[in-house]
This record gives C-alpha cells, structure tokens and sequence, in this order.
C-alpha cells in the first residue's frame, strides 16, 4: 500500500538495519521515535543515515535510507502523539523492558473506535508478543472501559531476523546482512499492509527454529566464550574447549525442533547449516556479528535462563516427551556458576532462584533436581 503512514519505535541497530528499510521499500511513510536525542537531531537534519549491507558486492553495499520523520520520544511527545493519531500501525524494535514507553503513549492515543483498525508489530524477537504488549496496555488502561477500547488494537506475535550492528565510530551508519526474515502470526493479523511483513501460518515453527538453532547457539557459544576468557565470536568458534560443552546440548536443542515444533531432521540440518556455515561465510570479518564482543551477544542471561527462554525449553520440551537430556547439562549448570561468582551468590541463593525459575511442571522440576546436584560453587 503506497504512503500508508508508519510510526516506528527504536532507532537502534535493528531498527534502522532492518524495519526502516523493509518499510520504505514497501512504500511506506516512515516517523522514527526515540529516546536518543543527538540521534534523532542529526535524524531530523539530514531525514536520511547510511546502511551498509556488508555481504554485498563492494558497489552494492552502501545504501542511503531516507525517513518522513525523526522524533524525540522525551522532547517531542506532544507533536509524537499528533502523528500517532494519524497512523493506523505502529512497529517497534526497541528493548523488551522499554515497551511498556510505546504502550503508554498508544494507550493515550488509540482510544477511539478506530482501534480495532490498528495493529502493533513488535520486532524484538519476544516471544508470545502478542500477549506482552497486550498485558502492557492493559495496565496502562485507565478503567475497564478503556482497557476494552485498547484490546480490539491488532497485536500479532512476530518473528524477526537480520543481523544488524551500529557502526563504532558513526552514529549515522549501521551494518546489516543482505538476508532477512520476517512475518506475524496469520491468525491474528491476516494481512498488515506491509508488503515486506508478510502474515504467514504456523509462525511457532518458523519463531522457535529461528530462536533455537541461531540465538540459542549464538548465545551459547558467546557465554561459553567468556567462560573460557576468549575474546569476541571468532575466538569462540575456534576453540575446541567450548565446542566439547557446546556440542551435545546443541544436539538436543536440535532433537527439541524435531520432537516438540514438527521439523524434520532434514530441515533442522538444513537451517543449522544455513545459519552457522552458509550464511556466517558471507558475513564473516564484514563488521555485522563474528568481530562482536562475547558479552555483547551474552547478555541478559539470566533472564534467558528462565524456563519458558531459550536455553532451558529446549530441554523441558524433550523431557515432557521422555527423551533423556542429562548430556546437555554440563552447558548449563557452567552458565549458572559463572553468573553466581559473577554476582556475588552462594549456593542457597542459587538453588532459591533456580527453583522459582523452572519448578512449574514435571520438566522443569527434573531439570532443577539434576542440576542442583551438579552446581557447586
């Protein structure tokens, strides 16, 4: 659809490496929002940055990404507010615990009969989207009334991938890589206007064969990386110590896509060659993800130890169907001490958190009784 108006939330590496771009090229109508004000002052300067697409053939990679619109969340929320007024879809890629800022101003905003027109398209690769943005303009309701107003809003759940990175030394210039993925759960959002943001069926599969065979691994490999005092990805890809631990979680990980999500072991094969041999030969040494730093890429984790996150469901998947996961602890029960000498936790105060993190079901329980019994610290 030509000039349909979209408000995006988050002008980081993602956001402009990724959604601006797919956005303009579907014809859209671009308004940036964020916080960051000297970005959004040179944004409303130049209403353009560079994106460097680093797989590309040297005199394809520079590209100039031109935008309708640059505002500061903080000093332009009244003029914010006018355009959202004016859109009937928003999309974010900003960080998980920062959505709660873009339900707040939606909730002021979208609270007439045009709601159930309009629809929100998280990118944050969050899982169960839909109902994390939803709870979040729930409560920012002012009376049931409203809260009935902002439910009819469309919020589809999402799967996203490109590696995208900011330039070191240029605020201007991000990098990202000529492959992508992106669509929203068909059941909930039937068609989003957006040429390049396809409503597709079976999203699950699609969202958790991303997550596991590429953040998961990713995720894993940088950890393990820090445990063994390397330096940044290459390193870690290098070293035979980290793939010793790496190697028979990852290969359960695996087995969970095939047992839990419906692939077959062929294509599991195929995307785990794809992300890690195929597509990291294009990208490797370009500036997008083999040269990022380990705690880059191994951050938040223990949030992404949580039992619903990536590393953890993987293995209660395979265990609520019976198929034995002790070979993947090693991995895990590493991760835990690391991050408990990291922040200062005895073994109890480990132990407590562990528990409340994964005890909710038979999986969960076994998975913290194996581990106990391996942490020491």
């Amino acid at each position: 659809m030509q000039d349909k108006l979209v408000v995006h939330f988050g002008g980081g590496a993602l956001g402009r490496g990724f959604i601006v771009p797919i956005l303009k090229e579907s014809g859209c109508k671009v308004v940036l929002a964020d916080a960051n004000e000297e970005l959004i002052g040179r944004l409303k300067e130049s209403l353009s940055y560079t994106l460097v697409i680093a797989d590309e053939e040297e005199d394809k990679q520079v590209r100039k990404i031109t935008i309708d619109g640059a505002l500061s969340t903080v000093s332009d929320a009244e003029e914010l507010k006018n355009v959202l007024r004016e859109a009937m879809t928003v999309t974010t890629s900003v960080r998980q615990e920062n959505l709660i800022h873009v339900a707040k101003i939606i909730s002021e905003v979208w609270n007439d009969e045009r709601s159930c027109d309009r629809a929100v398209i998280c990118c944050e690769n969050l899982e169960n989207a839909s109902g994390y943005f939803k709870s979040l303009l729930a409560g920012a309701a002012r009376d049931q009334k409203h809260r009935e107003v902002l439910d009819q809003i469309k919020v589809p759940d999402t799967m996203v991938d490109r590696g995208c990175s900011q330039a070191q030394n240029d605020l201007m210039t991000v990098y990202t890589e000529s492959f992508y993925e992106i669509g929203v759960d068909k059941t909930m959002l039937s068609d989003t206007g957006i040429s390049l943001i396809p409503a597709v069926d079976d999203l699950q599969t699609h969202f958790f064969r991303k997550r596991f065979l590429l953040n998961t691994c990713a995720d894993a490999l940088a950890f393990m990386g820090l445990y063994y005092g390397l330096n940044n990805m290459t390193e870690a890809a290098g070293s035979e110590a980290v793939w010793a631990v790496l190697n028979p979680y990852i290969a359960l990980v695996k087995s969970s896509l095939v047992v839990g999500f419906g692939m077959t072991n062929e294509e599991v094969e195929h995307w785990s060659k794809f992300y890690w041999t195929e597509r990291g030969k294009k990208t490797r040494g370009k500036s997008v993800s083999s040269e990022r730093k380990l705690d880059d890429v191994a951050r938040d984790m223990w949030r992404k130890l949580e039992y619903r996150e990536r590393f953890i469901l993987p293995l209660a998947v395979l265990k609520s169907k019976g198929y034995g996961i002790d070979s993947g602890l090693e991995l895990i029960v590493k991760m835990i001490e690391f991050l408990a000498k990291q922040d200062g936790l005895e073994q109890k105060e480990t132990l407590n958190r562990l528990q409340q993190m994964w005890c909710v079901d038979d999986a969960g329980n076994y998975i913290y009784q194996k581990a106990s019994e391996l942490i020491h610290i």
